[in-house]
């Protein structure tokens, strides 16, 4: 099972890194028990421990999916949450499994297996919250986009009043999230250009309101009628490229790794292609196993490159085919089942091969969605 791709802030290092640390050390252990035959110490108190603090993570995500209004985090971290919960009980169920009969080889597999769900599982939790501490500086800024497109048309200081009383949060909204943000990147370019325009909400907010003032004093100057309008094209912009910075440097991330499930999609292609065939050997279970986590993969991501989509058309596009493509795999479970019970039927394997060539169509259509 692989971890889920994250973007790389400060806060996602600082939890993950740690676990990711300990499970990789808990992995090795297990792989050296089975190749020397030797005894493991016992492991529940330790995976208790880790179970308890990424479960406080499990908990913020969930009250986080309750109170917001957001359809992406409402749908998305539910079942992050129940991975890391689940995978957290599997967990310490094979620790106390090995604790009671330490040359238990499937406790050992469990427990390997469980690990890395609540690895992933937390992974994904940070990543909803990551993704909607975006989303919230996107919606300040673009409110600040929005009220700026009526300040032109103030005449009084009654006008300037009422249409500061609504801008003035936003601006305070976008320079303190857009500000948090600049903590967390850790790339320092990103970091630097993202700065630089959170700066500049402050500078061009108040030359705004101080060409405002000249302006509402004397409506019928042309200087005056330029100069604001250039005080508000320039916050109009840097709200713009707060925007574009903090959306398009995930996207950035998560693309970069859809290039690396290349070799992902590759061993679903070369699956899908001798589905028939392979339903019926010993080994198809395993085989099975690794298609299901190499899907997993790809759709996760495609999802997440689909929650940073600036074109809401594709990213509509992508979870479409996503959601296809998750029909087909439980059309293509039952039609494998139908092909175990009765190996001889050549119309269960005809069946089989047709949702498999529609389900490598999908992975197609998917794979030109992302790039």
């Amino acid at each position: 099972m692989p971890v889920t791709v994250s973007p790389r802030t400060t806060t996602i290092e600082q939890v993950l890194d740690p676990i990711a640390d300990g499970i990789s050390q808990l992995i090795v252990l297990c792989e050296q028990a089975d190749k020397e035959d030797v005894v493991l110490p016992d492991l529940a108190p330790h995976c208790t421990m880790v179970v308890a603090s990424t479960l406080q993570f499990a908990n913020i995500g969930r009250d986080t999916a309750k109170d917001s209004k957001d359809e992406f985090t409402q749908k998305e971290m539910p079942p992050a949450c129940d991975m890391v919960e689940k995978s957290g009980e599997s967990m310490i169920q094979a620790a106390v499994q090995m604790r009671d009969n330490p040359m238990d080889g499937s406790a050992r597999v469990l427990l390997v297996e469980a690990a890395r769900g609540v690895l992933n599982g937390t992974a994904r939790v940070l990543e909803v919250l990551d993704e909607k501490t975006v989303k919230d500086i996107c919606v300040y800024a673009q409110r600040v986009i929005e009220r700026l497109d009526i300040v032109s048309q103030i005449t009084t200081n009654d006008q300037l009043v009422e249409v500061f009383q609504t801008l003035s949060p936003d601006l305070v909204g976008l320079s303190n999230s857009a500000g948090s943000r600049v903590g967390e990147l850790t790339d320092a370019g990103a970091r630097e250009k993202l700065q630089s325009e959170v700066s500049n909400v402050g500078k061009l907010g108040d030359a705004l309101v101080s060409t405002l003032k000249s302006f509402v004093g004397n409506p019928a100057s042309v200087a005056g009628k330029e100069q604001l309008r250039l005080a508000v094209e320039g916050l109009k912009r840097t709200a713009a490229e707060i925007q574009r910075l903090v959306r398009i440097k995930v996207l950035k991330e998560y693309k970069t790794e859809l290039l690396r499930l290349g070799n992902k999609n590759a061993l679903i292609d070369a699956h899908l292609q001798l589905i028939a065939q392979a339903v019926h050997s010993p080994s198809y279970a395993q085989q099975a196993g690794d298609f299901k986590t190499n899907v997993d993969a790809v759709l996760s991501n495609s999802l997440q490159v689909a929650a940073q989509c600036l074109q809401p058309g594709r990213a509509a596009a992508i979870r479409s085919t996503v959601d296809r493509i998750r029909d087909l795999q439980g059309q293509m479970a039952q039609a494998e089942a139908a092909c175990r019970a009765d190996p001889g039927n050549a119309q269960a394997a005809a069946h089989l091969r047709g949702v498999a060539d529609e389900l490598q169509a999908q992975f197609d259509v998917l794979q030109r969605q992302v790039d």
